[in-house]
């Protein structure tokens, strides 16, 4: 499947967005911000196409829709595109260190008649140090050079870098835009209730995995050798009604899982722990 699809939902960030567009007044970095799993990096993607090869320009057409007719979008299909770059977690690693935004600033030395795009997937996962050093290209941009942030927890983002970006908020999707998402993934639509607006985050899991999620949001604790458990915990966090007590425990849970890294703690010891912070809120509620 195309890693440059039309994002579904977000119609007023949308609109926004091709509106700096008409107005010649896009900013040269947009942090989207909201929820893991609604849609973010796709719509980052989607817009770095527009940016590379400009409209369609055919009447009717979302004003963010590329020129697919443009040498440029066959390249940005062919994964060839050398004006189109994404900084993410390098494989075997947990990160995006200081040495992988240096390697992409470098590239971006170059001239090119062209917008070039960098979308960062996800500011989440940038060390202190490569944030720094990612706020002094941010401080001085130069012209045609987009930044694409995105980020899930935007209070974990450098006051610095926010700043810098333009902001923009995007939240869950409605339960008929998720079967939507769903369905050209080929997935169950019986599924819809339980992605609760986030079918990116469903569509990652495992059979297991999903099995442990829909076992929690029914009142039962999974095992405690379940892979990703303590991420799966801040999932079913994440669909109870917000209050103190669950952010408290979705933060411990985050924390944990630093220990364990920087530690290299058992997953037995941790997961336990986990499990025991989680239980007061197994309570089965309604899809």
């Amino acid at each position: 499947m195309s890693l440059f699809t039309q994002p579904l939902g977000h119609t007023a960030a949308q609109a926004q967005l091709a509106q700096l567009l008409a107005q010649g007044k896009f900013p040269h970095a947009v942090l989207l911000h909201g929820p893991q799993g609604v849609g973010k990096a796709t719509l980052a993607r989607w817009l770095a196409a527009r940016l590379i090869c400009g409209p369609a320009g055919e009447a009717g057409r979302n004003p963010l829709t590329p020129n697919k007719a443009s040498p440029l979008w066959a390249q940005l299909q062919a994964g060839s595109c050398p004006d189109f770059h994404v900084l993410t977690v390098p494989e075997k690693k947990k990160s995006i260190g200081v040495e992988e935004v240096r390697s992409l600033l470098e590239t971006l030395l170059r001239s090119s008649e062209h917008a070039r795009v960098v979308v960062v997937d996800a500011l989440d996962d940038i060390t202190p140090d490569a944030a720094n050093t990612l706020l002094k290209t941010l401080e001085e941009p130069r012209p045609g050079i987009y930044f694409l942030l995105v980020c899930h927890h935007l209070s974990a983002v450098l006051p610095t870098i926010k700043s810098r970006c333009r902001l923009l908020k995007l939240g869950v999707l409605t339960d008929a835009e998720t079967s939507a998402v769903l369905a050209a993934q080929g997935a169950d639509l019986a599924d819809t209730a339980l992605a609760k607006g986030r079918p990116g985050v469903w569509l990652g899991l495992t059979a297991a995995q999903k099995a442990a999620l829909q076992g929690l949001r029914q009142g039962v604790l999974p095992s405690a050798t379940t892979p990703a458990l303590l991420r799966l915990l801040q999932q079913h966090l994440a669909t109870l009604p917000p209050s103190y007590a669950v952010a408290q425990t979705y933060a411990a849970l985050s924390k944990l899982q630093d220990q364990q890294d920087r530690l290299n703690l058992p997953a037995s010891l941790v997961h336990e722990q986990a499990l025991g912070l989680t239980e007061p809120f197994l309570r089965p509620h309604a899809d």
